[in-house]
């Protein structure tokens, strides 16, 4: 018996709860354990025989006393909670459980206090965490690995935003039934190795929702472990990432792009000795560089023949945002150079400013450049000593022919007059070649306001003047208009007029001219009243089409006429006549042969304002 006490003994002494034993008559200590006397601030002499009243804290103390809510609860064999106060006056929650035991002095119960700030502190510590994992702005699930196949079970309300699954209707299910048949396995397989090590593992897949429609999932699974270190549980968390997924994928597949593209890429910064930031593997090529590192580690400037042209090309791109096929010499790492064209923008990345752009090789086309160049210079020079010898003779020709007309007698006449005639044509032709060699050579041909008035009426009467037995006239006035052409554009109205004369049949060539003012476009009609034009030949007679020169056209001046007329962004065509020929009394029949001709020329008008 003396044993047993002993050890009840000791268990008493040794509990990690308050221990007392109090009188139910009196209220008193009869014995404590030092576990209540460190509870309570107070030494084991100091509290016994000293009333159990003078402990408590609790408001319901003025309407029951302690000794009676301990009567109570050992009846009911409940504990209940109570506030206590300690010997310094702080009050702290405790849980009292009570059992009645019998001693000499009469009827006593023997008192369990607990404290119940820590258990307070771990509820209240639960009940935040439990707000904030329903709360968080990611999805949620706690696993269970114990079951077979680590069922889901719980889920917060946000993993229900993100799959469209509620957590019932995953509870009992592993998150695999999400990921479909379009998940890789590779980071699907890195998420099995980390459970399997019960390490945290982070993967990225492709899961599909609840209404079938696709996500990339960002998926962390770590363990839960108790203080064993035992795993109790997983905590997944599931983050929707599609747009930086697709971001990065869109950046990744521009890179490629660009580290394909067969002209060279950068980025650098502004000023005269700016650095390369990026280049492609183009542009290390292009300048001969060991490594996208070595290319990276030089200047700018370095890589031009002239480094001012770095600072002006720098100044331009700053204050214009953006400039286009720039042609400048560059150097090679080796030294060796070459001919390059750069497009660059100016951008701003994060409030610093930078040159992004491209640059091409073009000293394959620079040197061609340059062949044509040296040959249109000798091309030009043999075209003007040709004309300029043939043009002496032909006018030679028809200076003697002039003379010899005394001498030939009627029979002969016709003949010597063909002769001056065509010697005529002849030295009109070496003007027209002029103009067409001056047209096709040119490479810069730009339009300029030209006045129609003048140029239109300067070569009527040009015309006029050379053929005296022709008759040409102009319908209504010559509006003052101005159009879009250049210096070239008299040479257009003087070879159709002259056509129109030169290929004429009638016994008095007669020649009507009328302008059209359409607002935005002018329409010169040059109508004949010669043979006119077959259907199978009006598109020919200007040389169009892939033949040019050498197409069935009457010649060179039409062909120029219409080189020209395309060079201003206008038209030109013929057409049959659809009046009366002179002196006709009826409109010619539907099935007559065509009478005369008209030159349709459209040029547009320069806007003004």
């Amino acid at each position: 018996m003396s044993e047993d006490v002993g050890y009840y003994r000791t268990l008493f002494e040794h509990a990690p709860d308050g221990m007392a034993v109090v009188d139910l008559e009196t209220g008193a200590h009869l014995d404590v354990n030092q576990r209540y006397c460190e509870l309570h601030g107070y030494s084991e002499g100091e509290l016994l025989d000293r009333d159990i009243g003078t402990l408590t804290a609790d408001d319901r103390a003025s309407e029951e006393s302690v000794v009676d809510a301990l009567g109570r609860a050992a009846e009911a064999g409940e504990p209940f909670e109570w506030r206590n106060q300690r010997r310094d006056g702080s009050a702290f929650p405790v849980e009292i459980g009570v059992s009645d035991v019998e001693v000499d002095d009469g009827p006593a119960v023997i008192v369990r206090v607990t404290d119940a700030t820590e258990a307070s502190a771990r509820e209240s510590e639960l009940q935040w965490k439990t707000r904030a994992m329903e709360e968080a702005p990611v999805g949620i699930t706690i696993t269970d690995p114990q079951q077979a196949d680590n069922p889901v079970v719980y889920a917060n309300a946000e993993f229900e935003r993100l799959t469209g699954y509620s957590e019932a209707e995953v509870q009992g299910r592993n998150c695999r039934f999400m990921q479909g048949e379009g998940t890789d396995e590779e980071p699907v397989g890195r998420l099995r190795e980390g459970i399997d090590a019960e390490e945290p593992v982070t993967a990225e897949l492709r899961n599909y929702r609840k209404d079938g429609t696709e996500f990339w999932n960002r998926v962390t699974i770590a363990p839960i472990r108790d203080e064993s270190g035992t795993v109790e549980n997983y905590v997944g968390f599931q983050e929707d990432v599609t747009e930086r997924v697709e971001r990065e994928r869109e950046v990744a597949r521009f890179e490629r792009l660009v580290d394909h593209l067969p002209v060279g890429v950068f980025r650098s910064t502004p000023g005269p000795d700016g650095e390369f930031l990026e280049a492609n593997p183009a542009l290390v090529s292009m300048f001969g560089a060991d490594s996208k590192a070595d290319f990276l580690a030089r200047d700018v400037s370095e890589l031009y023949c002239d480094r001012a042209d770095r600072q002006t090309f720098s100044e331009q791109l700053r204050a214009a945002g953006e400039l286009a096929q720039q042609e400048f010499r560059f150097r090679r790492v080796d030294g060796e150079q070459f001919w390059g064209q750069t497009t660059a923008v100016v951008v701003e990345d994060d409030g610093e400013v930078y040159f992004e752009g491209v640059v091409q090789d073009i000293s394959t086309r620079k040197a061609y450049e340059q062949r044509l160049e040296a040959q249109r210079d000798k091309l030009e020079l043999l075209n003007e000593v040709v004309r300029h010898d043939i043009r002496n003779d032909l006018q030679l020709v028809v200076a003697y022919t002039e003379l010899l007309e005394d001498h030939v007698d009627a029979a002969g006449k016709p003949h010597l007059s063909t002769i001056a005639e065509s010697a005529s044509n002849a030295i009109e032709l070496t003007k027209t070649a002029r103009d067409l060699a001056e047209t096709v050579l040119q490479t810069d041909a730009e339009r300029e306001p030209v006045s129609l008035n003048e140029s239109l009426a300067a070569q009527i009467e040009e015309v006029r003047s050379t053929y005296e037995d022709a008759v040409v006239a102009v319908e209504g006035p010559i509006p003052a208009v101005t159009v879009l052409a250049n210096e070239m554009l008299g040479s257009v109205f003087r070879n159709v007029l002259k056509n129109a004369i030169q290929h004429n049949d009638a016994d008095v060539p007669e020649v009507t001219v009328a302008v059209t003012d359409h607002g935005d476009r002018v329409v010169v009609r040059i109508a004949d009243n010669g043979p006119g034009v077959p259907d199978d030949r009006k598109t020919e007679i200007f040389g169009k089409g892939e033949k040019g020169l050498e197409s069935n056209g009457t010649g060179i001046g039409l062909y120029l006429v219409n080189t020209l007329v395309d060079q201003y962004g206008g038209d030109v065509w013929v057409e049959d006549r659809t009046d009366r020929r002179s002196g006709d009394t009826q409109p010619p029949a539907d099935d007559a042969d065509p009478y005369g001709t008209v030159f349709g020329i459209e040029l547009e008008r320069q806007q003004i304002g």
